[in-house]
């Protein structure tokens, strides 16, 4: 735990040395959300009914999916972005070279980031709140489990790509190209019914998909644990394989990488 706080510390105190930056990136989420509101009550006949059993209200469901992909960017984003700046640094071999265990290694360097996604998907829902969204708050431990589990499946996605940057120090289209299916068919902006069915199956696959429709119905619509323990099931498994490939993936490139002494070059 010591060398996760340590870890996760020293990309705090890099992070508050940008203090502007982090003060127009809370401005920027709390102004994002308005302009949300007022498009949505717009949207709102259009949609009704794909949404009936996802809260009902365009905007609540918005701010819930926009709030899940604030850690889904920090959650497969992180890892990569961190590793990547470890190497060109040289400090990568250097932390490899302590005591340090893999876990870790992954969870400290990706601690800050996801906190901070915490804060920012909070104002964010927050934000919502101020302007109607109503919540139930009972649901709270059951939706920080269900959003707990879908984080776990995309940091292991993030690994994944951090084992391509070992690599070939580039991680090449896995980031953006799972955060843009993610963003379009994991159900952010509108319900997975409406997705054509030539590109559903692809949605079935996304890890976002049934995390979005369990903390919906268990955060907007207060629908118990039963309600949605299959959505939750299929999440838990495709995390499961996730973290599965993640840690041999990983393990495969770092033993290659201290084989062939590549780990400090860049």
């Amino acid at each position: 735990m010591r060398r996760i706080l340590a870890l996760t510390r020293a990309t705090w105190l890099t992070a508050v040395s940008y203090r502007m930056g982090m003060v127009f990136s809370i401005l920027a989420l709390v102004v994002t959300v308005i302009p949300v509101y007022f498009v949505s009550q717009a949207l709102q006949p259009v949609v009704a009914e794909s949404i009936r059993n996802e809260g009902g209200n365009f905007f609540a469901f918005l701010v819930v999916g926009l709030a899940s992909m604030t850690f889904v960017l920090a959650a497969i984003g992180a890892f990569p972005a961190r590793l990547s700046s470890a190497i060109s640094s040289g400090t990568l071999e250097a932390v490899l070279a302590t005591p340090t265990r893999i876990p870790e290694f992954i969870v400290g360097l990706i601690g800050y980031d996801l906190l901070w996604a915490g804060v920012k998907a909070g104002l964010m829902v927050l934000a919502g709140v101020a302007l109607g969204v109503e919540l139930v708050w009972a649901a709270l431990p059951l939706v920080a489990l269900v959003a707990g589990i879908g984080i776990v499946g995309y940091v292991a996605i993030g690994v994944v790509a951090g084992a391509v940057i070992l690599l070939f120090r580039t991680a090449g289209p896995i980031v953006p190209g799972v955060v843009a299916a993610t963003s379009l068919l994991g159900g952010v902006y509108y319900s997975t019914s409406v997705i054509p069915s030539w590109i559903h199956r692809v949605s079935e696959i996304i890890p976002l998909t049934y995390a979005l429709r369990a903390t919906r119905r268990l955060f907007l619509d207060g629908d118990s644990w039963g309600a949605v323990a299959d959505d939750v099931a299929v999440l838990t498994a495709l995390t499961l394989t996730l973290v599965a490939l993640s840690w041999i993936s990983f393990g495969l490139a770092l033993r290659y990488a201290k084989r062939t002494g590549t780990l400090s070059h860049y």
